[in-house]
């Protein structure tokens, strides 16, 4: 069986949810952090959020290779 939910706003199914990249936190008070919203394919209503896991990934591990004091690869 196939997951279905509905959207909260537009009450249509969502099979294909949209994912876009933004920026989480204030540039005055503290770090900005890469996030995701999950939108409705159909009104874009948002449905989720979250820190951007191929972001927090990179960030952990080149604290751990620094840590280690090991340069990071340079990526391409």
């Amino acid at each position: 069986m196939f997951p279905v939910g509905k959207c909260p706003k537009c009450e249509k199914v969502v099979t294909n949810p949209q994912i876009e990249q933004v920026e989480t936190g204030s540039k005055l008070s503290g770090p900005l952090y890469r996030g995701i919203n999950i939108t409705c394919q159909h009104c874009h209503t948002i449905i989720g959020s979250a820190i951007d896991p191929i972001w927090l990934q990179k960030r952990i591990v080149d604290e751990l290779l620094d840590a280690m004091g090991i340069a990071p690869r340079k990526r391409r």
